[in-house]
């Protein structure tokens, strides 16, 4: 055989090895692409479903930056949708009964982002949830005021107590005696204290609360408005710019869900969950013209996939609404478990 034509032998079969290897990647790829109906579907759900973010408004401090505080997709994920309809059923069984006249859930999972809500924008009275942003207006204020959760305030009164009766976990305030701003809000938090709470609201920077409400999207209230309202879609941030510490300093964070993981009131949320579950958590209540509201939200730490929920109600029977809230937080305990 000449050199020639076994030179010749070999560029051939070399063509024929690359038109076929050319053929099947073009075949491969071809079947591969979706169709068009597929792109413009996806396409679709990106334009209907856009990302939303709430970031801090330090025009007036910073230029160039605007911090992010948290972010979600626009529309509620269906990779929920067993869990949200579980705990739909089970609130509409409560309405016919007549066990609740209404009700709304915010669910966050932190592990994937996904989240939903039922009856997201009815408003509620907040009662003693609000606690949580007094907490939060008095750590802002700490974190350019260094001492102030040390600054001491005296007790000049106390106001009757009404509502849940707490197991308290310190002994009751005393008129006369001082007490620190750090002191105040572990007892505002922790026990629920009302006295602990007016003594704060006496001394709050109103400026400061209006600011925390306005940096986290919520309407501006007077702090001493009675009938204020708010949403389960409001509400949900206060909770979780603390489990993301995009809003307070890492250390006060800790700090204020530290607080809210030690609160002794365990007749709701955390009713039917495990006994040894970390949860950081509020109750809130308040009567109005025809029932209760009964609220409570809070951080889950499950194993690897901790969520923020939040739960209100409204009803005519108090004594009914607080075994509601338990039995909506374990449908939700129980689905995400099972994710």
């Amino acid at each position: 055989m000449s050199k020639k034509f076994f030179f010749g032998a070999l560029v051939l079969v070399a063509l024929l090895s690359s038109s076929i290897t050319y053929l099947a990647v073009s075949n491969s790829t071809q079947t591969s692409k979706p169709e068009k109906g597929v792109k413009a579907m996806k396409a679709a759900e990106r334009v209907t479903c856009p990302m939303e973010a709430l970031r801090l408004n330090v025009k007036n401090k910073y230029r160039f930056v605007k911090p992010l505080l948290l972010a979600d997709i626009a529309c509620s994920s269906p990779e929920l949708d067993s869990i949200k309809a579980s705990v739909n059923k089970y609130i509409q069984e409560k309405k016919k009964s007549g066990q609740i006249q209404q009700a709304s859930v915010y669910l966050k999972t932190h592990r994937s982002g996904y989240w939903f809500e039922i009856n997201g924008n009815a408003m509620y009275n907040p009662g003693s949830l609000m606690k949580v942003a007094i907490m939060l207006t008095y750590l802002r204020d700490a974190e350019e005021q260094p001492g102030l959760l040390d600054r001491v305030f005296v007790l000049d009164s106390k106001i009757n107590e009404v509502g849940i009766k707490q197991i308290r976990t310190s002994p009751p305030l005393e008129v006369g005696k001082s007490y620190s701003v750090r002191e105040l809000i572990t007892e505002m938090i922790v026990n629920s204290d009302n006295d602990a709470t007016n003594l704060l609201n006496k001394n709050i920077n109103r400026a400061s609360f209006a600011s925390v409400m306005g940096d986290l999207g919520s309407r501006t209230p007077d702090i001493d408005d009675p009938n204020f309202e708010i949403s389960v879609m409001e509400y949900n941030r206060y909770l979780r710019v603390l489990y993301n510490g995009s809003y307070l300093s890492r250390d006060h964070s800790e700090w204020a869900l530290g607080l809210l993981s030690r609160s002794n009131y365990k007749g709701a949320f955390v009713k039917y969950l495990p006994t040894e579950l970390v949860v950081a958590h509020k109750f809130g209540e308040r009567p109005y013209q025809e029932g209760f509201n009964f609220h409570e939200g809070g951080v889950v730490y499950l194993n690897e996939n901790p969520y923020t929920l939040v739960v209100m109600t409204k009803g005519r029977n108090n004594e009914l609404l607080p075994n509601i809230v338990a039995d909506i937080s374990k449908l939700c305990f129980e689905g995400i478990k099972n994710l």
